[in-house]
């Protein structure tokens, strides 16, 4: 009995320190897989966290995209609504009684190139402070004159491109004025003008003829007895061959419903290449139009030569 005691106190004195050790080795162990399995869980949430915030930043950049859109749309509804509202800044009272005599607008086409060529040359725009590389060029010598002296705005826009002005009668030196609009806008410009029956302005359009844009058009600001379009396209290499028909004509206040409204007879060849649609008693706010079609693959095979070698 004794020697069995004595055994069982020498078996304790082995097994306690060995069994502690094994209980703090597994304590540890699941102490470890439990930090770890929360390191995971941490890692998880700090994932998702960051998916979360890439898809709200996605969200607002897309709505940024949206939002940008639509101030674009905006902007260009503003400055449509604008350039079709070129009424004289003058009181109802003073707007009684006016009749524009007669409006001619004639446009001279001085080089016509498509986008797939190399520009013809480039030219500096002070009034946007920017270099534009030009590919189709027009100048447009426009005349309103009046029944009376009148406070005028004169406009000029354009979808595409670039627009200038100057002011020859009355004579302005320098576009500008509190309800002038000469800024950096590259598609429209607004100038007034004041106590004259006659105005006179030279304007030059840069890269605004293009393929889905072969039309020109006047508004009658005022009831109008005489409005005159002349388009010239004599200086463009083998103009006889630029148009596969001749030009269509219109008169409108909706452009979507212009095709309700077709004139004929209208139109006069002045020389070759030159077109003029000559149209009498519009109303106020009415729009002429010619309108071509344009053989884009003869003008895509012009060998246009250079500013620098024409000059």
């Amino acid at each position: 009995m004794e020697v069995l005691t004595s055994f069982f106190k020498e078996f304790s004195v082995v097994i306690i320190p060995f069994l502690t050790i094994i209980s703090i080795a597994i304590a540890y162990s699941a102490a470890k897989q439990t930090m770890s399995y929360r390191k995971k869980q941490d890692a998880q949430k700090q994932q998702e966290k960051i998916e979360q915030l890439t898809r709200e930043l996605q969200s607002i950049s897309l709505e940024k995209q949206h939002l940008n859109i639509e101030l674009t749309r905006v902007k260009n509804a503003v400055m449509e609504t604008t350039a079709n509202n070129m009424l004289a800044p003058t009181t109802p009272e003073s707007n009684e009684n006016i009749l524009q005599l007669e409006k001619v607008m004639y446009v001279k086409f001085l080089y016509l190139v498509p986008d797939s060529h190399d520009p013809v040359y480039h030219k500096y725009v002070s009034r946007i402070k920017k270099e534009v590389p030009v590919r189709t060029e027009s100048v447009h010598y426009r005349l309103n004159r009046f029944n009376k002296k009148i406070n005028f705005t004169v406009v000029d826009s354009s979808n595409h491109g670039v627009v200038d002005m100057t002011v020859i009668y009355p004579w302005k030196k320098r576009l500008s004025g509190p309800r002038s609009r000469v800024g950096n806008s590259e598609k429209l410009i607004m100038q007034e003008l004041s106590d004259s029956d006659t105005f006179i302005t030279t304007s030059t359009y840069l890269n605004g003829f293009e393929k889905g844009e072969e039309k020109y058009s006047i508004m009658a600001e005022y009831e109008t007895k005489t409005a005159k379009l002349i388009l010239d396209f004599s200086s463009i290499p083998g103009f006889d061959k630029l148009f596969k028909s001749e030009p269509k004509a219109f008169r409108f206040f909706d452009e979507a419903k212009k095709e309700e409204n077709p004139i004929n007879g209208c139109i006069h060849v002045l020389n070759k290449g030159t077109y003029a649609l000559i149209v009498n008693d519009l109303e106020r706010e009415e729009i002429i139009q010619l309108q071509f079609d344009v053989n884009w693959d003869y003008v895509d095979d012009l060998d246009v030569p250079k500013k620098s070698e024409i000059n």
